[in-house]
């Protein structure tokens, strides 16, 4: 599912990888934002100055006591873990201040909220940014639809343009990326998942190690935030990630697969082809779906895999080849057919199979070959495609004096349910090869049953 997330006016394209069940959704506003202001040297200098922060907080938004934002609480979190000394009600002092102003009210059973993050040091003009969002109650159980979703609380979800990552972002903005790196260490969940999605909005490959150590979060909200803000640094993190895919923790490779196919690096073809040997079946899918994007690309590797000692690599080689369907490894995955491990054998006739009309000329061919083996996988694949015109040639092979090759037709036959094919069927329970009669039986206990007969008038 492609999902668009705004951070502070940067749009970035995430994957949501994997789906969290949340009670609650979120999504944005269309009031315009104010235009976002990268701050002067004057308002960096007079912030970093700064070591305590006044926070006031005007909140006019409406509706339910529940839906009210605790923007005190998150705005005091996150100043204390940065190192700013917060103020807040009637607390004396402050060398800047932090204006939280909100408005919003109930409107077809959403409660809306906007308003402005206003940052004031010294003598500096203040900066401000504006946040946004909505609250709306689904069907409760489904996932949330927005990789940036950040909730403040059990109950309200709101998007990456709202608060929090709103006012990440402009404190990173004033001190760099290392104020969203020491964000990673905050006790509250949102706000480590916000500071991960603000890292990821500076594209800075230096931070991708700080996103790595998220994997192993104990929170999967804040893990799948580090993969959707490695997917946004983008081809600076393609190195680390490389990396992250030979840790000895399933997880973080399993994380790292999923970065990397998002980002979609071509350079990472090799990388890919070696993953297919991970243990995870998860990173082995992710390997295969990036292989299979790249298409012709790297065929040529993959032909050459075939080879490979592993037989359980060259099942998964085979498999992608099948996906890709390039013209080209259409001989050497038929070539497999031959191979003595049964389970490779039936992987690659798979693979041809997939491959629909146009390898019907090589597998007609191959059904008439010389080599047992070949004439068996031939019209396997025959029948796992249901080919109508092949009837006559399952038919004769049902006869062959192979006796894995009869079976091979004879469950051919029944797939494709063609009642010449089915009386066959039937007449080789007989067969003297306990293998064929047994194959036979087996496969008139799977056909549906015959409909029932008319009613006589």
């Amino acid at each position: 599912m492609k999902l668009r997330v705004r951070a502070s006016g940067v749009a970035v394209l995430v994957v949501l990888a994997m789906a969290s069940v949340l009670p609650w959704i979120a999504t944005g506003c269309s009031d315009e934002d104010l235009p976002v202001e990268k701050p002067t040297d004057e308002q960096v200098q007079a912030f970093r100055a700064a070591k305590s922060v006044k926070i006031k907080i005007d909140d006019k938004s409406k509706g339910p006591a529940k839906d009210k934002l605790k923007f005190e609480a998150t705005a005091k979190e996150i100043l204390d873990q940065v190192g700013l000394q917060p103020r807040t009600g009637m607390e004396v002092g402050g060398d800047a201040a932090l204006t939280v102003k909100a408005k919003g009210e109930p409107k077809d059973g959403k409660s809306m909220v906007r308003g402005t993050i206003t940052l004031k040091a010294g003598n500096a003009p203040p900066i401000s940014r504006s946040f946004h969002g909505e609250t709306l109650k689904p069907h409760l159980n489904k996932y949330y639809a927005k990789i940036g979703a950040v909730y403040f609380d059990d109950e309200v979800i709101f998007e990456t343009g709202s608060f929090t990552p709103v006012l990440l972002q402009l404190l990173s903005d004033l001190y760099g990326p290392e104020l969203s790196t020491n964000v990673l260490r905050a006790e509250n969940k949102n706000i480590r998942r916000s500071g991960a999605l603000a890292l990821g909005a500076t594209k800075d490959g230096a931070v991708a190690d700080s996103l790595l150590r998220l994997f192993h979060d104990k929170e999967p909200i804040v893990k799948e935030a580090a993969v959707a803000a490695l997917v946004m640094v983008g081809q600076p993190a393609v190195a680390p990630l490389k990396e992250a895919l030979k840790d000895k923790d399933m997880v973080v490779r399993r994380r790292a697969a999923v970065a990397l196919i998002q980002i979609g690096d071509p350079g990472s073809m090799e990388t890919w082809i070696d993953a297919l040997r991970d243990e995870d079946p998860a990173v082995k899918k992710s390997a295969a779906e990036a292989l299979v994007k790249a298409g012709p690309a790297v065929v040529d590797q993959l032909i050459a895999s075939l080879g490979d000692k592993n037989k359980y690599f060259r099942r998964d080689v085979a498999s992608v080849l099948g996906g890709i369907k390039d013209p080209k490894a259409l001989a050497p995955l038929m070539a497999q057919w031959k191979d003595i491990d049964f389970n490779l054998a039936k992987d690659a006739a798979d693979a041809v199979a997939n491959y629909g009309d146009a390898c019907i000329p090589a597998v007609t061919a191959a059904a008439k070959d010389k080599s047992a083996p070949m004439r068996k996988y031939a019209v396997y694949t025959l029948g796992v495609m249901k080919h109508a015109p092949s009837l006559d040639l399952m038919l004769s092979l049902a006869k062959d004096k192979d006796i894995e090759v009869r079976a091979s037709a004879i469950t051919a036959l029944a797939t494709l349910g063609d009642p010449k094919g089915i009386a066959v069927v039937k007449e080789a329970v007989k067969d003297k090869a306990p293998l064929v009669a047994h194959t036979a039986e087996d496969a008139l206990a799977k056909l549906p049953p015959a409909p029932a007969a008319a009613p006589a008038k």
